[in-house]
């Protein structure tokens, strides 16, 4: 609990972490980095835009990449995401743009533009060299259509050569779902599960609202679902399968369409 001296406009509260790129004390102070403005002078009681998905910190060379930096905001104001510069937390006030020679400064190199979906908050690029990058997300939080806060979030990014798959989190587990989102043909494929079974697929927006479903016959066997009625954005997947010994397993995953 923060109890604030007085009332003021531009209060900027930072929190930083180690992550497992930082084994340098020379990044242990920055990344990753959050930090938001308080304006408790014109806006009160105010809450802040929360991000509610894991970061994804590695990403596979010459393969489409996607993040997701969707937030959420507890007053059911409008967010607004773009990229921004980073920023030091060195700085008392205010942020000022991180220079240094380290390539830590930068985002992963791309073959094409980096693309933010200003209302869902992912981004897509294509990695195309092993190296490191540094990237900076911001939501901006709307009222009435008056900007009243921002929260930033900056972090380390990296790339590994020999995977297929750039948007698995770090903490894969048996309860997930390995699905690939192929832009070239617009589909997403699912990977063949270990055992036997079929299952019947639902795909949700980010809003929960379902979009579509069809079966998966033998889960075995990769499965291609066709996506030309789907606009861009962030959706989820679930999948109910039915094992051969009559078992029903739930496994779900997300991916984002470009």
């Amino acid at each position: 609990m923060i109890v604030l001296p007085t009332a003021s406009a531009d209060w900027i509260v930072s929190c930083t972490s180690v992550n497992m790129l930082a084994t340098s004390p020379i990044y242990t102070k920055f990344w990753p980095y959050v930090y938001t403005r308080i304006d408790n002078l014109n806006y009160p009681t105010n809450s802040s835009v929360s991000f509610i998905d894991d970061p994804t910190l590695l990403f596979c060379v010459n393969q489409p990449a996607w993040a997701s930096f969707t937030a959420v905001d507890p007053d059911g104001d409008s967010i607004v995401y773009s990229f921004d510069s980073l920023l030091v937390d060195t700085v008392i006030c205010p942020p000022s743009p991180y220079i240094s020679t380290f390539n830590y400064s930068y985002p992963l190199t791309s073959s094409t533009t980096y693309f933010i979906d200003s209302n869902a908050g992912w981004i897509h690029f294509n990695p195309v060299f092993l190296e490191v990058g540094s990237i900076c997300i911001k939501a901006s939080e709307y009222r009435a259509q008056t900007l009243i806060n921002e929260t930033t979030y900056m972090l380390n990014m990296s790339t590994t050569f020999g995977c297929v798959i750039s948007n698995l989190s770090d903490n894969h587990n048996n309860n997930e779902l390995v699905v690939f989102y192929d832009l070239n043909r617009d589909v997403i494929q699912l990977h063949a599960e270990q055992f036997s079974g079929s299952a019947f697929l639902y795909i949700y927006d980010n809003m929960g609202r379902l979009v579509t479903s069809d079966n998966w016959e033998n889960i075995q066997n990769d499965k291609d679902i066709a996506l030309p009625m789907i606009s861009s954005g962030m959706y989820f997947i679930s999948a109910t399968i039915k094992q051969i010994n009559s078992k029903e397993l739930i496994k779900t995953s997300r991916f984002i369409k470009r």
